[in-house]
């Protein structure tokens, strides 16, 4: 299972919308690297995709890796505020269904914090009408909405709109948590997860009979933490 998560706009090129001290393409790296990490726990292959300017280019690369889903996220801006999904017009059913299972999960997290349901809809957007997979597009909040960027603002609030898109996710594609069948698997995925930085030290000390470092053991707690704040 191939997860495409593309973060809207290009670093030092495209900002996408910008209000309120906010950054459209800062905001869209932070809650797709929060969905990643979250990711991470289950048994799939969780890509970044590249945030080259061209949404061609983007669209091309999870064709060629053959993803079997796509999910695009975006603040929005213009005057309105709430949250909206989008698909494309001719998307067959199981497209429709993640862009159910994705609203309908954010829209769990929204509640709570006064957001509104613009509700599920179609667009010709590229990333949509390129890809030849199930792709959804997300856009989370108003960036121009007073409301709604202090939501943006809120570490709380995007650590919590990140976890519903993942769980989402998890839904839709049926994911179970990763189970390695040994101790290399295992560290292989915590240092995938930038959790450790040293597998050599491990595969060598995390034995019966051996003694692991504090400071080595103090670095893995908190950066177990960082993952389930």
């Amino acid at each position: 299972m191939i997860i495409c998560i593309d973060a809207g706009h290009t670093p030092n090129v495209d900002p996408g919308a910008c209000a309120n001290g906010l950054k459209e393409v800062s905001l869209t790296g932070d809650i797709c690297d929060r969905i990643i990490t979250k990711l991470a726990a289950y048994d799939a292959d969780v890509r970044l995709v590249p945030r080259t300017d061209s949404l061609q280019a983007r669209c091309d690369y999870a064709n060629s890796i053959g993803a079997d889903c796509f999910i695009s996220v975006h603040i929005n801006a213009g005057g309105g505020t709430g949250f909206e999904s989008y698909i494309h017009p001719s998307a067959g059913e199981r497209t429709k269904q993640i862009q159910a299972s994705l609203h309908e999960a954010c829209m769990a997290c929204n509640r709570q914090y006064g957001v509104p349901d613009r509700g599920q809809k179609t667009a010709q957007f590229t990333v949509l009408a390129k890809t030849n997979m199930p792709t959804v597009l997300l856009e989370l909040c108003f960036i121009d909405h007073p409301h709604d960027s202090t939501l943006l603002k809120s570490d709380l609030y995007l650590n919590d709109i990140a976890n519903e898109i993942a769980w989402g996710i998890v839904e839709f594609c049926g994911l179970k948590l990763w189970a390695p069948d040994s101790l290399e698997v295992a560290i292989g995925r915590l240092q995938q997860a930038g959790i450790i930085a040293s597998p050599d030290y491990w595969l060598e000390n995390a034995q019966a009979g051996k003694t692991c470092r504090g400071d080595y053991v103090a670095g893995l707690i908190r950066n177990m933490a960082g993952t389930l704040i």
